[in-house]
């Protein structure tokens, strides 16, 4: 059984599979206009192809998107892909998984952040072998330390270039 979308108020995060991932590496962007779904002219970001590049070798032998992978953050009006976000890997022996995010920067400053980041921590707590959930922010980011910090995230250390946060599922209230 695949992993469904997660729909929001104004948006529908859309998990990726291997098929899905290959299709935008070779700018194969057709595969998703017949579905509807157009792209932001600004994404995907490098970022965002390096780390489907990384998902592809570790994906290899999935049929489905686990859902602790990579995430299209797609707009409702209009179905057109804004960003990217989801987990860095399965929980790990502790139950800990970590959560990243991002959005183009036209799209940023909306409330957008807070909508993918409390969809996903309403997700992750769901899910059977999660206990806590992690991010890190860069240091000068405040949009992320904002959408952090309102999704209840408490920050536990930092160093020269990130400020690091956590989150026990156990507190975590979804989203209403």
């Amino acid at each position: 059984m695949g992993v469904s979308n997660i729909v929001t108020e104004r948006l529908i995060l859309m998990p990726m599979t291997l098929s899905m991932i290959h299709a935008l590496l070779h700018g194969r962007k057709e595969v998703f206009e017949a579905h509807g779904i157009s792209f932001h002219k600004d994404w995907p970001r490098q970022d965002t192809l390096d780390v489907l590049e990384f998902l592809k070798d570790v994906m290899k032998n999935a049929e489905e998107a686990s859902g602790f992978d990579v995430w299209m953050v797609i707009r409702k009006d209009g179905m057109l892909v804004v960003g990217d976000a989801g987990f860095k890997g399965a929980p790990d022996e502790n139950g800990r998984i970590e959560i990243g995010f991002g959005l183009v920067e036209e799209v940023q400053k909306q409330g957008y952040g807070y909508e993918v980041a409390q969809a996903l921590l309403d997700w992750a707590s769901r899910q059977e072998n999660v206990r806590v959930i992690a991010a890190d922010s860069l240091l000068d980011n405040i949009g992320s330390m904002k959408v952090l910090t309102r999704c209840g995230m408490k920050e536990i250390r930092r160093d020269d270039v990130h400020i690091y946060w956590e989150k026990s599922v156990k507190e975590h209230e979804p989203c209403r």
